[in-house]
C-alpha cells in the first residue's frame, strides 16, 4: 500500500503540469466581456465620433457633435437606439453602460425660422423687404434703400422705434432669435458751415458792397467797388490786409473763404491827366462862334452845331480839321476825342434844292394792312403810325425798326421822326408776355394725390399719416374722398406731406404736416383739415414744395413760407418762416414752382428767376452756388412756365420749346445723356410743348396736340420699372390736358377724367388697391 501511493504521486504532478501548460495558452476564465459602442451621424454629414469599447459593467460618456458633423436645417439633439429616433433616447454628455455591442444613431430636431422686417420709422419711400432666415442663421442688414427723411441722415437700424434699443449698422451681420421689427434710425443732418465775407472801404467813401455769406467750400464772386470812391485814387480790387500786404483779389474773381474774413478796398493813385482845347473857327461865316471846349486826354467832347453862325447861300455842314475842307469832316453832335490842342473850321456846303423823302412801312412777318407810305420834304418831322391793320399771332407790336432783324434804331409808334433819305421801317414784334398760369386741377404729392372736379369739389387719396389728405383723419385712403363740402375750389398743389389749395374767392387754404411752418398759419402744428392762410390777401397761384410753400398774389407780389435752410424762400436769409413773407418788391410775378430745396419763377416780362440750393446746377445760372434771393437765369425773355423737381428743373418757352437743367442721372433731363447741366439746355427739336412737371427721378410733359410724354427713371407709364433718357410717348391718347409727377404720376384728360400710374404703396393711385400700375388707369 505504501509503495502504491508513492507510485501514484508522480503521475498526478505530471498531469497537473500538463494541464497548466494548456491553460497558459487559453483565455482567462475569470476576465469580463468587452462591448463596443459605435456612432452613426444618421443623414448628417461630416465625421462620426470614434467607437468606444469598455468592459461589461463599465460606462462611457456619450459624445456631442463638437463641430464634427451636422445636418442642414436641423439641430443635434443627442442619440437614439433606433435610426428613426425611437427606442431609448440619450442626451449628449450623459453616461451610458452598454450590455452588448451597440450602434447609437444621431437624433435631429428640425430648426424654426425667424422673420426680420423693417420699419420706415417716419421716413418716406420704399422700405427694404423683410428677410426670413433659419434659427441660428445670420443675415446681412440692408441700407436705407428707397427711404429718406427730410433733414435727417439714415443711421442704420434700431430694435426700438424710439432709438433706445440696440443699434444695428447697415451691412452688419445679425442673427435673430425671434421674429423682430427693426426701425430706421434717423440722425439730424449736420448744418453746413457758412462763412461771411465783408468788404471794408479802407479809406474810400460811399456804400461798400454788401457782405456775402457762402457755404464752406463754395466760391463767391468778388464785387467791384460798388458805390465806393476815393479822391485821387482808382479802385484796384481787394486785399486781405488793410495795408495792402496781403493777397490781392481782383473784382470779378472767384474766391473760396476758409473762415469769416474782411477784404479791404485796394486804392492806387490816379495819374494826372493831360488837357486839350478845341477852338471853333467861323471860316467865312458870320455871327457868334461856339465857345472853345477843354477836355482831359482820352475824353470825348460833343461837337456843337453852327450856334449863331450862318453864311448866305450855304448850309452848315459840320466841322473840318482844315480851313480848305481837305481835312477830316466832323459832324455836329459827333463825339470827338482830341489828341492835342486843335482848331476846327466851320464847313459850308452850297444850299441844295429841297429834297423829298419817302418812308414805307413793312409788315415784317405780320399780316393785315400796313400803314400807307409817307413822303415829306427834307427836314420835315413826321409822326410815326401805330400797327394799323397789322398783327402777328403770339406777338405784340413794338414800334418800328430801321432793319428787319431788329438790329437798327427802334422808333416808337407816335414818335417824331425826320428822315434823311428814302427809308423802309420794319414792324418790330415782341413776344407776348406769359399770362398767369392757371392753377393746377390735379396734383401728385410725395405719396398722395389731390384733384378738382368740374363742379368745384375737392377730392384726395393716398398716404394720410400727416393729415395731408385733409379729411380730418390720419387714415390713409385707397380711393378718392371728398374734402369738406365747399364747391368753390379753383386750384391745388401737393407737397411731400402737405397740401395747399385756392378757392375762386381768392382765399388760400392748407393742411397736413406743418414742420418748419410750411402751412403758413403762424404755427408748426400739423392740420388734418384745411385752414385759411393769409386772411385778407387775394391769391392767384400757389405751389407746395417738399418742406416749403410759395404763392403769387393777384397783385403780382411773391410770397413764401416754411423751411429755409438753403435759402429756398428767397428772402435773403436761412430763417424758417411760419407765416407768408413777401419776397422782394416786384409786382409782376405770374407763376412760381417750389421744389425740394429750391424755387423757380416767371415774371410778366418773360424772364426766369431761381433761388435756393444749387447742387447739380439745378438753379441754371451756370454755377453750383446756392442763392438766398432770386437771380435771373440767362437772358431769354420768352419763358412761359417752369417746374422745380428735387434735383432738376424743366421749363417751356412761349415758342413751345422745352428746356431742362440740373441733375442728369437716370436721364431725367431728357437730353439723351446722364450728365449734370448747370444752364438750360434745349430738349429735342419739337416746338409744340404745352406743360411739363418734374419729380425726383422722372419728368412728364404734355404737347399741344394732346399727346403725353415721359422720361427718367421709374414706372413711366410704358411698362415695368425702366430708365428713359429722352422723351417717350405714353400710350396713343391725344386728349391729355395736364400731368403731375411725384412718387407716382397723375394726369387729367380734356374730358375731365383722371388717370394715375406708378408706385401705390399708400393707395396714392386711388384705384382702391395698393398694387403698382405700369400704365395709366382711370380713377372714378
Amino acid at each position: 500500500m505504501r509503495n502504491r501511493i508513492i507510485g501514484f504521486l508522480p503521475k498526478s504532478i505530471a498531469a497537473l503540469a500538463a494541464c497548466a501548460a494548456v491553460l497558459a495558452g487559453c483565455a482567462d476564465p475569470t476576465a469580463l466581456p468587452r462591448f463596443t459602442v459605435s456612432f452613426n451621424y444618421n443623414q448628417g454629414s461630416g465625421t462620426a465620433p470614434p467607437p468606444q469599447t469598455v468592459e461589461a459593467g463599465s460606462s462611457i460618456t456619450l459624445p456631442g457633435n463638437a463641430g464634427l458633423f451636422s445636418r442642414t436645417g436641423y439641430n443635434f439633439a443627442g442619440w437614439a437606439t433606433n435610426a428613426d429616433g425611437t427606442g431609448t433616447i440619450h442626451a449628449a454628455g450623459s453616461t451610458y453602460t452598454p450590455s452588448a455591442d451597440r450602434i447609437m444613431f444621431a437624433r435631429w430636431e428640425a430648426r424654426g425660422t425667424f422673420t426680420v422686417s423693417f420699419n420706415a420709422n417716419g421716413g418716406t419711400g420704399q422700405t427694404p423687404p423683410a428677410q426670413t432666415v433659419e434659427a441660428g442663421t445670420a443675415t446681412t442688414l440692408p441700407g436705407a434703400g428707397g427711404l429718406s427723411r427730410t433733414g435727417f441722415d439714415f443711421g442704420g437700424w434700431n430694435e426700438r422705434a424710439d432709438g433706445t434699443g440696440a443699434n444695428r449698422n447697415a451691412g452688419a451681420i445679425f442673427t435673430p432669435t425671434r421674429n423682430i421689427s427693426l426701425y430706421a434710425r434717423w440722425v439730424p443732418e449736420a448744418p453746413t458751415a457758412r462763412f461771411t465775407i465783408t468788404f471794408d472801404a479802407n479809406g474810400g467813401i460811399g456804400q461798400a458792397p454788401p457782405a456775402q455769406t457762402v457755404e464752406a467750400g463754395t466760391a463767391a464772386t468778388l464785387p467791384g467797388a460798388g458805390g465806393l470812391s476815393r479822391a485821387g485814387f482808382a479802385f484796384s480790387g481787394w486785399n486781405e490786409r488793410a495795408d495792402g500786404t496781403g493777397a490781392n483779389r481782383n473784382a470779378g474773381a472767384a474766391f473760396t473763404p476758409t473762415g469769416d474774413i474782411s477784404l479791404y478796398a485796394r486804392w492806387v493813385p490816379e495819374a494826372p491827366a493831360a488837357r486839350f482845347t478845341i477852338t471853333f473857327d467861323a471860316n467865312g461865316g458870320t455871327g457868334q462862334t461856339p465857345p472853345a471846349q477843354t477836355v482831359e486826354a482820352g475824353t470825348a467832347a460833343t461837337l456843337p452845331g453852327a450856334g449863331g453862325l450862318s453864311r448866305a447861300g450855304f448850309d452848315f455842314g459840320g466841322w473840318n480839321e482844315r480851313a480848305d475842307g481837305t481835312g477830316a469832316n466832323r459832324n455836329a453832335g459827333a463825339a470827338f476825342t482830341p489828341t492835342g490842342n486843335i482848331s476846327l473850321y466851320a464847313r459850308w456846303v452850297p444850299e441844295a434844292p429841297t429834297a423829298r423823302f419817302t418812308i414805307t412801312f413793312d409788315a415784317n412777318g405780320g399780316i393785315g394792312q400796313a400803314p400807307p407810305a409817307q413822303t415829306v420834304d427834307d427836314g420835315t418831322v413826321v409822326t410815326l403810325p401805330g400797327a394799323g391793320g397789322l398783327s402777328r399771332a403770339g406777338f405784340d407790336f413794338g414800334g418800328w425798326n430801321e432793319r428787319a432783324d431788329g438790329t437798327g434804331a427802334n422808333r416808337d409808334a407816335g414818335a417824331a421822326f425826320t428822315p434823311t433819305g428814302d427809308i423802309s421801317l420794319y414792324a418790330q414784334w415782341v413776344p407776348e408776355p406769359p399770362t398767369a398760369a392757371p392753377p393746377m386741377r390735379v396734383a401728385s404729392g410725395g405719396s398722395h394725390t389731390v384733384a378738382l372736379r368740374t363742379n368745384g369739389t375737392l377730392w384726395a387719396w393716398g398716404d394720410n399719416r400727416q393729415g395731408q389728405v385733409g379729411d380730418g383723419t390720419t387714415t390713409s385712403r385707397h380711393s378718392p374722398v371728398q374734402i369738406g363740402t365747399a364747391d368753390n375750389w379753383a386750384g391745388v398743389s401737393a407737397g411731400s406731406t402737405h397740401t395747399v389749395a385756392l378757392r375762386t374767392d381768392g382765399t388760400l387754404w392748407a393742411w397736413g404736416n406743418n414742420g418748419s411752418g410750411r402751412l403758413g398759419d403762424g404755427t408748426t402744428t400739423s392740420r388734418q383739415s384745411p385752414v385759411q392762410i393769409g386772411a385778407g390777401m387775394d391769391w392767384a397761384y400757389v405751389s407746395a414744395g417738399s418742406t416749403h410753400t410759395v404763392a403769387v398774389g393777384t397783385d403780382g407780389t411773391l410770397w413764401a413760407w416754411g423751411h429755409n435752410w438753403q435759402g429756398q424762400l428767397g428772402d435773403g436769409t436761412t430763417s424758417h418762416r411760419h407765416s407768408p413773407v413777401q419776397i422782394g418788391t416786384a409786382s409782376d410775378w405770374v407763376s412760381v414752382s417750389a421744389g425740394w430745396q429750391h424755387t423757380v419763377g416767371v415774371r410778366a416780362n418773360g424772364t426766369l428767376w431761381a433761388w435756393g440750393t444749387n447742387g447739380h446746377g439745378r438753379l441754371g445760372d451756370g454755377t453750383t452756388t446756392s442763392r438766398h434771393s432770386p437771380v435771373r437765369i440767362g437772358t431769354a425773355s420768352n419763358w412761359d412756365s417752369v417746374s422745380a423737381g428735387n434735383y432738376h428743373t424743366v421749363a417751356v418757352r412761349s415758342d413751345g420749346t422745352l428746356w431742362a437743367w440740373g441733375r442728369g442721372a437716370h436721364g431725367m433731363l431728357g437730353d439723351g445723356a446722364t450728365t449734370d447741366r448747370h444752364s438750360p439746355v434745349r430738349i429735342g427739336t419739337a416746338s409744340n410743348w404745352d406743360s411739363v412737371s418734374a419729380s425726383r427721378y422722372h419728368t412728364v410733359a404734355v404737347r399741344t396736340d394732346g399727346t403725353l410724354w415721359a422720361w427718367g427713371h421709374g414706372m413711366l407709364g410704358n411698362g415695368p420699372l425702366t430708365t428713359q433718357q429722352s422723351p417717350m410717348r405714353i400710350g396713343t391718347a391725344s386728349n391729355w390736358d395736364s400731368a403731375s409727377a411725384g412718387s407716382h404720376t397723375v394726369g387729367m384728360q380734356r374730358d375731365g377724367t383722371v388717370w394715375t400710374w406708378g408706385f401705390n404703396g399708400h393707395g396714392q393711385l386711388g384705384d382702391g388697391t395698393t398694387t403698382q400700375r405700369t400704365a395709366p388707369v382711370r380713377i372714378d
